[in-house]
């Protein structure tokens, strides 16, 4: 009998590890759907068979989906195309975003540099690893709440990686009541941005005048080409500052499609339809410039091949122009943008899950 080798040895609790966590993952995002579960319809047995046709070269555990296809036949119709949470967190999602990439990628602070060439709100200044940076030049604490507190025009701090759903950012308003911002840059120990605010277009600016609402357009970007797999408007709740559905949001997500046309239905964030937002009926409503907003997806995914999927957070100025807000590359989202939508994936399901079966996922 041969020798096993050590380094095979840990090739082989590596892999054991790898998968151990990746049901885990998988489990806990199940959650996601069976938290949407009053609005499940059961899977016949057939339609069991059919998810496990599809999905069964790429997800050991098909049986942490049913929730979410129960949750999807209920809402939009039966489909073995549409993705589950747990299907997406962590099978595809850590295929297609890499662990060495989406790791280092998933700051906001590096946003102008890996997107030189889309248009982003002016950065004022940020903190990176403990340390103040303006335009480059670094400063201590007190220096970088001045500056702040000098400037005219409205602005944001937020947090630049590992939050989401409009958690942990701040707005201030120079014509207003000052807060105290050396408080608010302390109270955190994590990278942080601060940007000037974005005067929206009025074309979306009428379904909620507090946020900045804008367009989540997930772009799928594997074998050399980049296409469409989403396309939904974000509509802030009243008097919110941010346009997310979850978390500190309590917005609307609504489909929109590929010429601006806005679909007649919208979700919550807990999976309740809507075809209103703040008393407008959106439904059939055309935002004027969306191919603007379209191009920047397909340009800027197109000329960044490290991530294969990307949830894009994109506002239109108030001279119509496409903003890139967010590039969302450690958990760009599935469900509510599928009960807006479509299965995710559309017609190149099957090459994504040929490209997931080839490109085992990096945790």
């Amino acid at each position: 009998m041969g020798v096993i080798s050590k380094d095979k040895i840990k090739e082989a609790a590596l892999a054991r590890y790898r998968k151990v966590k990746a049901a885990r993952m998988s489990l806990r995002a199940a959650d996601d759907d069976k938290a949407l579960s009053r609005h499940a319809q059961p899977l016949t047995s057939h339609e069991r068979h059919l998810i496990s046709e599809r999905w069964r070269g790429i997800i050991p555990h098909i049986d942490y989906g049913y929730a979410g296809f129960e949750v999807f036949k209920g809402l939009r119709g039966f489909s073995e195309d549409y993705v589950p949470s747990s299907f997406y967190y962590p099978y595809i999602v850590r295929s297609l975003n890499p662990g060495r990439y989406y790791r280092g990628f998933d700051n906001k602070c590096l946003a102008p540099m890996l997107f030189p060439a889309a248009r982003q709100p002016r950065t004022l200044g940020m903190r990176i690893r403990g340390s103040y940076q303006i335009d480059g030049t670094g400063v201590d604490t007190d220096t970088f709440a001045s500056m702040l507190r000098q400037t005219k025009v409205p602005f944001i701090i937020k947090q630049a990686a590992q939050s989401c759903c409009g958690m942990n950012i701040h707005l201030i308003d120079p014509a207003g009541p000052m807060p105290d911002i050396r408080q608010i840059l302390l109270s955190t120990d994590a990278d942080i941005i601060v940007q000037e605010v974005v005067e929206q277009s009025p074309s979306t600016a009428r379904f909620n005048p507090s946020s900045l609402n804008t367009f989540r357009i997930t772009s799928l970007n594997i074998n050399g080409r980049t296409s469409i797999c989403s396309r939904t408007l974000k509509m802030g709740a009243p008097g919110n500052i941010v346009d997310n559905i979850g978390g500190a949001g309590g917005g609307l997500m609504a489909g929109v499609s590929a010429e601006g046309v806005i679909d007649s239905l919208g979700s919550t964030a807990t999976g309740t339809l809507a075809d209103t937002h703040n008393g407008i009926r959106f439904g059939g409503m055309t935002i004027p410039a969306f191919d603007r907003v379209e191009k920047m997806v397909t340009e800027t995914h197109s000329a960044f091949p490290y991530c294969g999927i990307v949830g894009w957070d994109i506002a239109l100025d108030k001279l119509d122009r496409a903003v890139l807000i967010e590039a969302n590359i450690w958990w760009p989202g599935t469900l509510i943008e599928q009960i807006c939508t479509d299965p995710m994936f559309g017609n190149r399901t099957e090459e994504m899950i040929d490209y997931v079966a080839s490109h085992p996922m990096e945790l």
